[in-house]
């Protein structure tokens, strides 16, 4: 017989009216939910009126409320009736049954002798009731209210109340019993019943004593079928389960609002993505979290502008234009101060409470960076391509021009429209068009081509000279998009290698002609390199020399070496503009020559010393010679002096005329030697260009007067028909004719100072420009060895330049380091791609984090490496981390939690031994006394602290805590010592080793303080 519920069954209705006694049906809160007439009538009431009303106003025992029970029997009471009358009944309370928790009540009339239910009226209750057995102490059944379908009930009668048990619950079935017989107070257990071609069931068995006098004699088991409730209940919390999983796990932000606009649920990623905590979130009005998520600032989504009203519309009328699309917005993050960008989608979906507002939030601050990026990029390239200073061409794979800069039109005289109308077979020549066109097929095919040189035929047909470099541009799937064609004018430039060519022969013969020979010397490499001119003038063939600087030292004479050598060092270290020495070398056969040697450092090291230069040797034995026969008889080496390829002059003390020149001074100034000696003394000034007139005077005049000077000077002079050469001139004082006269010696250094000019000009450019960088720029040559540094920022270096120039990369860096590093190098090596690895190293005790990008170098050898200090990124990116690792385990304990002690506790842990403080306190606050109270603290405090910290104005005004609590803003303290001085509240922590502290106050929806967490520690910290 199936157990049903007494709303269902009429007949116990129609029965109860037919009884003597009142009764009445209580639902769980103990209101009254159907009476009999009797019931009412007892009460002075109708039953409608009683319907709903509380037993508590109705009955009392001994003038006191009384609680539900099933242990009430036959209970004498005072009935409360509705005209304030009392009267005086008997009671006896039975549960309906334990799924629904419904009582019933019988009142029997203390006058009445026929309380007594009728059978029929038993009948229809236990209909409507469950199973119940009465159990003697032992567990034998000795009554049963119901059979179980197929047997009646005396075959349960004196059986265990155990055998129909499953074997797996009798233990608890049995201790449960035997727990009410012990202590008195009622009992339930939920078990299962497994029975052979029968699907599972479940029950609840509720045990109550039954007492006679002070002693339970028995006990009265209920049995409550569960089954679908449980199935309900597994049911349900798998799909929630699963529902959770995928809510709580989401990378997208959710939220549900209910139908009056309050947050019921949000997920942890949407309160990441809004910099916010989940707690603040719930129960509030969505239009009053809208606006602080936006942080104040302009809203750009429509419904964000009015959420109340707009919320509001779409649950009057079902509608909203919102609803089922994609908004965007912006906000500054709470957290970290950074500009966020959002998308969010909100739909409705049914719910058993109405239809709920489900609103999915993304974080697209990335895709709108990189587009804004694009955009930039875009604008970047448009700029450089309108703007290049070389001619950029753009061509469809069909080899049509679909784009030009001006650079180019105005390359080949053609509009930028008259080249998209034409191909770029109509511009190359008819003698490359072939070439050309196997070029583009190669492009088109993936192959990468180097720069190379063209011949483009011009609109009015002349032809020009470019360097070119083309790549094929593709699209995002690697489709072939255009071919950027850049094309740098090389005419001119090939004029001027043409003309340097040239020059360069020019100079040759100059030097063979003034019979100089050159050499260049690398200290880095301790290199010294000759021509062949210079080995000649030593007898040596240009081998036997070699170029090893220490071989050369051996040539210098003794006797001359170190006043050599000071010349040379006078200046290296900027006391002469150019060095200059005359001294003895050996030649080949063993004899001395005499030498003229001149030179300039073109480069410097790190430390001052010589890095590169370059300088000539004469082969001034002649002149030696003529100057000391001069000195004996002038006349008697005049010959000499004549046929010289330096240029000679004489000039009297003064100067005012000059009284000999030789044919290669007139050769050089392209005047006669009769013109020369003829000249007055303004017309000899005038032959020195006008910004070096004086510094030649003061030249010579010192030399007559044998006052120091520089050993030589260099200065422009003018010669008759041609430009301005540059001399470089020596004087000194003689006897002439009995009276002092200055003797000069000119050598054209013109060239010579143009390569210098140009070299150093190359150099000083590249020098700017590499110094100027914050990069670490690097270059290794083919054994992996360091061979240039460059720097504008000397702090990236692992150690200093000169420790490192001429290493090996595994000599210098870490062994870890150093391998990944030459692996690298090596693929870049391979494939001719450029490549970056990040790595770190220790510096100055500290871990350093450097971004290097490698590329292979122009020499098809060598590798460029730029590397960047990427310490500061790295670092805050592991914060990040950290700070996100920090606050998903706090979440997850406000989730899991369910006790305010082990929660605080958790967050006290959890901020405390992430962030290095030694300990922690929080303080909740009591309204009742008005006091923050301790709740929970962690680490260790040299003194106790309080349970109560006072939150008065004076108590503000010496307690950190107190004062936070006033304020209600943080305090993030990093020097207590320092500090107490401008912040009297601090003196609190006199008592403790503390040096920093923080103190944060939390506060509910209406700005009420609730707690104040604190934390400190014995170390000055920096918030």
């Amino acid at each position: 017989m199936s157990q049903l519920s007494w709303t269902e069954s009429l007949q116990v209705k129609d029965l109860t009216e037919q009884i003597s006694q009142g009764f009445g049906v209580l639902d769980a809160k103990g209101n009254i939910q159907y009476t009999n007439a009797r019931f009412a009538e007892m009460l002075g009431y109708s039953q409608d009126e009683v319907i709903g009303v509380s037993y508590h106003s109705l009955f009392k025992i001994d003038g006191t409320d009384f609680v539900l029970d099933d242990n009430i029997h036959e209970k004498e009471i005072t009935l409360l009736t509705k005209n304030k009358t009392e009267g005086k009944a008997k009671l006896t309370i039975n549960s309906l049954d334990d799924e629904s928790h419904k009582w019933y009540i019988l009142l029997t009339e203390l006058k009445s002798g026929d309380y007594r239910l009728n059978s029929d009226f038993l009948e229809a209750l236990d209909l409507a009731s469950p199973h119940r057995l009465v159990v003697g102490r032992d567990l034998k059944i000795q009554y049963i209210s119901k059979p179980f379908t197929g047997y009646d009930s005396e075959y349960f009668i004196g059986r265990s109340a155990l055998d129909g048990v499953d074997p797996e619950y009798r233990d608890g079935v049995r201790d449960a019993i035997e727990a009410v017989f012990e202590e008195g107070a009622i009992g339930s257990i939920e078990i299962s019943n497994s029975m052979p071609d029968r699907p599972t069931s479940w029950n609840v068995l509720r045990i109550s004593p039954i007492r006679q006098q002070e002693d339970i004699t028995a006990v009265v088991i209920t049995s409550i079928d569960i089954t679908e409730r449980v199935h309900t209940e597994t049911a349900l919390r798998e799909s929630e389960e699963k529902f959770r999983g995928i809510f709580e796990n989401a990378n997208d932000g959710i939220v549900l609002t209910d139908s009056s606009g309050h947050v019921i649920a949000a997920n942890a990623s949407f309160a990441t993505l809004f910099g916010t905590n989940r707690g603040n979130l719930l129960s509030k009005p969505f239009w009053e979290i809208q606006p602080s998520l936006m942080n104040g600032r302009k809203k750009t989504i429509d419904y964000q502008q009015e959420p109340e009203t707009s919320l509001s519309s779409y649950f009057e009328k079902d509608d909203a234009p919102w609803l089922d699309k994609t908004t965007k917005g912006e906000f500054i993050h709470p957290v970290n101060g950074e500009q966020v960008w959002f998308e969010q989608h909100s739909f409705i979906i049914p719910s058993s409470k109405g239809s709920l507002l489900c609103s999915f939030a993304w974080d697209v601050t990335e895709r709108h960076q990189n587009e804004e990026a694009r955009k930039r990029s875009e604008q970047l390239y448009r700029a450089l391509f309108e703007q290049n200073n070389d001619a950029v061409l753009l061509l469809n794979p069909e080899g049509q021009h679909i784009d030009a800069n001006e650079k180019a039109s105005e390359l080949l005289g053609y509009s930028i429209e008259e080249l998209k109308e034409i191909g770029f077979t109509e511009t190359v020549t008819e003698s490359e068009l072939e070439e050309g066109k196997k070029r583009f097929a190669e492009l088109l095919a993936g192959k990468s081509l180097p720069i190379y040189k063209r011949t483009f035929r011009k609109k009015n047909g002349e032809e020009v000279i470019v360097d070119i470099n083309v790549s094929l541009v593709r699209d995002d799937s690697g489709n072939p998009l255009h071919i950027q064609s850049i094309m740098h004018d090389m005419t001119e430039n090939i004029r001027n290698m043409q003309y340097l060519k040239e020059s360069e022969e020019r100079l040759d013969l100059a030097l063979y002609g003034a019979d100089l020979g050159v050499w260049d010397w690398d200290t880095v490499k301790n290199e010294l390199k000759f021509n062949d001119r210079y080995a000649a003038i030593l007898g040596f063939e240009p081998e036997d020399l070699g170029t090893d600087y220490n071989k050369w030292d051996t040539l210098v004479h003794p006797d001359d070496f170190q006043i050599m050598e000071e010349r040379w060092n006078a200046h290296v270290f900027g006391k002469t503009p150019f060095y200059s020495s005359e001294h003895r070398m050996r030649t080949k056969s063993g004899d001395y020559k005499w030498i003229l040697e001149r030179g300039k450092v073109i480069e410097h090291n790190i430390e001052g010393g010589t890095k590169r230069a370059s300088g000539t040797i004469l082969d001034i034995t002649e002149r030696v010679l003529a100057e000391q026969a001069l000195r004996e008889e002038e006349s008697k080496y005049r010959t000499i002096v004549e046929q010289s390829l330096v240029g000679f002059a004489i000039l009297p003390s003064g100067p005012t005329d000059i009284k000999f020149a030789n044919t290669r001074l007139a050769h050089m100034l392209e005047y006669s030697v009769e013109e020369l000696v003829s000249m007055d003394t303004n017309e000899i000034e005038y032959l020195v260009h006008e910004e070096d007139r004086e510094r030649v005077r003061e030249y010579l005049v010192a030399s007559i007067r044998r006052e120091p000077r520089d050993e030589f000077i260099e200065a422009r002079f003018l010669s008759k028909y041609s430009a301005p050469i540059w001399v470089e001139i020596t004087a000194g004082r003689i006897n002439y004719g009995g009276s002092p006269a200055v003797i000069i010696t000119l050598i054209d250094i013109t060239r010579r100072r143009e390569m210098e000019d140009g070299l150093r000009m190359s150099e000083a450019k590249g020098r700017t420009l590499l110094q100027s960088l914050n990069d670490l720029v690097i270059v290794h040559d083919e054994h992996n060895i360091y061979s240039e540094i460059y720097s504008g920022n000397d702090s990236i270096l692992y150690t200093t330049p000169n420790e490192v120039i001429g290493r090996h990369i595994s000599n210098v860096l870490p062994d870890q380091v150093a391998k990944s590093y030459l692996g690298s190098i090596q693929q870049v090596r391979e494939t001719g791609e450029s490549k970056s690895i990040d790595y770190s190293l220790p510096i100055n005790d500290e871990d350093r984090w450097f971004s290097a990008n490698i590329s292979p170098h122009e020499d098809g050898k060598s590798v460029v490496v730029v590397i960047r200090d990427i310490t500061a990124r790295y670092n805050a990116e592991e914060f990040l981390r950290r700070d996100r690792r920090v606050f998903r385990d706090l979440a997850q304990s406000f989730v899991q939690s369910n006790d305010i002690h082990e929660l605080t506790q958790n967050i006290l842990n959890g901020i405390g031994e992430s962030y290095g403080f030694d300990n922690g306190i929080f303080l909740e606050y009591d309204s009742k006394r008005n006091v923050l109270h301790l709740t929970a603290a962690v680490g260790y405090f040299s003194s106790p602290i309080g349970e109560d910290f006072q939150i008065t104005d004076e108590a503000a005004k010496s307690s950190l805590i107190s004062h936070v609590y006033r304020s209600k803003e943080p305090q993030f303290i990093s020097d207590i010592t320092s500090e107490v001085s401008e912040k009297p509240f601090l003196v609190s922590f006199r008592p403790y080793v503390t040096e920093s502290a923080l103190a944060v106050p939390i506060l509910d929806e209406y700005d009420n303080v609730m707690a104040v967490i604190g934390f400190s520690t014995d170390t000055p910290r920096i918030f």
